[in-house]
């Protein structure tokens, strides 16, 4: 599908060939959360510059002046939620892609839910699991419809967005420039090391176009060619929980006079790729009603559990019966 990757530029994405995190977490929180991309619009972007000289300077619990050697000592009214909530843990009501919280030398926890990159959010559109978009920055809206999203929700409220001024993301270089480095198992707040912008940016793997029929040898200037650019731009920008982005096929790629925008001809492949949607979908379909039949039977056993525990209406030290 196409998707606007920076104001004006639109490149087809393909999707991840799978998710190396559980879907839940790659969903919004429940109730109101705050999108990445509004964060700097609502809050300001000074709360969010967590490093200054490299030296940390904001708590990312919190979200204020640094005050503790370690942020899980942070028992401080959160900047985000209003509340005190979750003493020593970053807010469960921001919604972030990894590199986001990478940026900011957060290393992220198992519950965290992360904002899927662009390739993980093609992939959950695939899957049904979530609506369709057109701009990266896009809200992830689930499928209030879906089984899994109505079972994974069915004790909670449904994601709720909070609307604001949408700000696009800054380069991968940009960021990454004032993080200090600093790793190795001495470290307890789970910083990761960050390699300076110029060192990153020459070590990027380099996308290379289909060799063509004229078996040119000639290299290609990454900064003229609008498919590699486009590409570069995916590495950039898409902070992805796991997995490998599927590849995208090469496409003659025409300039719209004016509009600045950037089409790519699909209508040739639209037959070929019927055939492999439809497996993907199938396969899919398979996964998710295993996942929703597990997560059932966990259901089940928890409030089996819960139902022991509360007595349930059965006198103590009566033998409950089987069902």
């Amino acid at each position: 599908m196409r998707v606007e990757m920076k104001p004006g530029v639109f490149m087809p994405i393909g999707p991840v060939k799978g998710l190396k995190c559980p879907i839940a977490n790659c969903l919004p929180p429940s109730g109101p959360y705050y999108d990445e991309f509004i964060l700097e619009s609502t809050f300001g972007e000074a709360m969010f510059d967590v490093y200054a000289n490299g030296e940390i300077r904001v708590c990312i619990v919190c979200w204020g002046p640094k005050h503790e050697d370690s942020y899980k000592r942070c028992k401080r009214k959160c900047r985000v939620c209003g509340t005190c909530d979750h003493p020593g843990q970053t807010c469960g009501q921001i919604y972030a892609r990894m590199s986001w919280w990478k940026a900011r030398g957060h290393k992220v926890v198992k519950t965290q839910h992360i904002r899927p990159g662009v390739g993980e959010f093609v992939y959950l559109v695939k899957a049904e699991i979530v609506h369709s978009f057109r701009k990266f920055t896009d809200a992830v809206n689930v499928n209030e419809d879906h089984p899994l999203v109505r079972e994974l929700f069915r004790t909670t409220s449904m994601p709720l967005y909070t609307p604001g001024r949408t700000v696009w993301p800054k380069s991968g270089k940009s960021q990454k420039q004032s993080t200090p480095s600093v790793e190795g198992p001495s470290n307890p707040e789970g910083i990761v090391s960050h390699v300076p912008g110029e060192v990153q940016e020459a070590q990027k793997p380099v996308y290379g176009s289909k060799p063509s029929n004229r078996g040119s040898n000639h290299s290609v200037d990454s900064s003229r060619d609008p498919r590699l650019m486009a590409r570069r731009v995916v590495d950039e920008e898409d902070g992805v929980l796991g997995g490998e982005v599927a590849p995208i096929v090469d496409q003659p790629v025409t300039h719209e006079s004016g509009g600045g925008d950037i089409e790519a001809s699909t209508s040739g492949q639209d037959t070929s790729h019927q055939s492999e949607r439809n497996r993907f979908l199938e396969a899919e379909n398979r996964r998710l009603v295993e996942e929703l039949r597990q997560a059932r039977i966990e259901l089940v056993a928890k409030d089996a559990r819960i139902a022991e525990l509360t007595g349930d209406g059965v006198p103590t030290g009566t033998k409950r019966p089987r069902t």
